[in-house]
């Protein structure tokens, strides 16, 4: 049993009044009180200090108050809150995507010929094609080609590659060269085979003209 409690139970035997008891308590727990540690109290103003000059420099280096030691340790130590019974369940979490989606490539933008476009050379099965041309007529396609593709008017006159257009301008050009040159071939092995023909006929008649012995 503690001195005070063993105070309080001789003088409520005695019939003490209760003011009195009071009074005696509280006189009792004065004197019992622990005297103060004057080093752990100048102890305890120097952390208070200390931490005052720490949030000063922080707050003049960020721009921004900084939260006191005592307040973020209050913080810490505050329990999270319970769930509330009454509301209802979480619903159940998205699954996280086990794959990444491919990213479409970006769209090319086409572009108008410039003026002064010149194509690189052809190779493979383009530069055999137009080494059987005629003389000049690589020249003149490439004239042609500039001339239609500048003056195109509207979004048909865009392209994403200009060569491969060229390549395919040549491609459709060969046809046509080639159709033109079976059609020259055709018309001198006619032309020769009619002056051939007629040569044969004058000659026949030259023959009979001085075969005929005329009358005197």
């Amino acid at each position: 049993m503690s001195v005070i409690a063993s105070a309080l139970k001789h003088m409520l035997a005695a019939g003490m009044p209760a003011d009195a008891i009071v009074a005696a308590v509280a006189e009792m727990e004065a004197s019992m009180a622990v005297p103060s540690d004057p080093v752990a109290e100048k102890r305890r103003e120097y952390d208070r200090n200390r931490r005052r000059e720490e949030r000063a420099r922080a707050k003049l280096s960020t721009g921004h108050p900084v939260e006191s030691a005592d307040k973020a340790d209050i913080a810490d130590k505050t329990p999270s809150p319970a769930p509330s019974p009454f509301l209802p369940p979480n619903p159940q979490p998205t699954p996280a995507p086990t794959h990444t989606p491919a990213k479409s490539a970006p769209t090319r933008k086409g572009t108008r010929l410039p003026d002064d476009w010149v194509p690189d050379p052809v190779i493979g099965p383009t530069a055999d094609m137009v080494a059987g041309w005629p003389p000049g007529a690589v020249a003149r396609e490439l004239e042609k080609f500039r001339n239609y593709w500048i003056a195109k008017p509207g979004k048909d006159g865009a392209k994403t590659s200009w060569q491969r257009t060229w390549i395919n301008w040549l491609i459709q050009a060969d046809d046509r060269i080639g159709r033109n040159e079976r059609s020259n071939r055709h018309q001198y092995q006619d032309r020769g085979g009619n002056q051939l023909v007629g040569a044969g006929l004058a000659f026949e008649a030259e023959h009979a003209a001085r075969s005929t012995s005329w009358p005197q």
